[in-house]
């Protein structure tokens, strides 16, 4: 122990984290360890006494903590990243990215974000331009159901 005898004070206390296989049934856990030096009338130490205090609940919460942490830091990047400038063509709506390629919104939101999106029609599409469309669909089938129905008109030749 004479490593010690150079790095310890008389009266320290030693305190360390480490992890050890000390349950029965071989789980890893952390443990914390306070101690101090026992010395002899030379003050030469003899042995180390102490306890040991089981801080494995202590380490998950800390590296849950960190998980935590890291996925705050991903978010707050990803909204500096839609918080910059992006160009955007204002009829078909693409964006222009770093290598002045253009490209669908969407797609450039998929590739700078963990953003997914499902599609749907607003009320004020559905009216503009979807119901229009339903209604000439709607004309062009009743039409064709017209000629189909009536017969063809017949021209005399004379």
């Amino acid at each position: 122990m004479s490593y010690l005898d150079e790095s310890l004070a008389p009266g320290e206390t030693v305190v360390a984290r480490f992890a050890l296989h000390w349950t029965a049934k071989g789980r890893l856990i952390w443990v914390r360890s306070i101690g101090e030096a026992v010395r002899d009338a030379k003050g030469k130490i003899i042995r180390i006494q102490g306890a040991f205090q089981d801080i494995t609940v202590f380490k998950q919460a800390e590296a849950e903590r960190e998980k935590l942490i890291k996925e705050l830091q991903d978010a707050l990047a990803e909204v500096r990243t839609l918080r910059e400038f992006l160009p955007i063509c204002s009829y078909c709506k693409k964006v222009r990215d770093d290598q002045d390629y253009w490209t669908q919104i969407e797609n450039y939101i998929l590739e700078h974000t963990s953003t997914k999106f499902s599609h749907s029609i607003c009320p004020e599409c559905y009216e503009q331009k979807i119901l229009p469309d339903l209604e000439e669909m709607k004309r062009r089938s009743a039409e064709a159901k017209e000629r189909e129905a009536s017969p063809a008109s017949s021209t005399k030749v004379d």
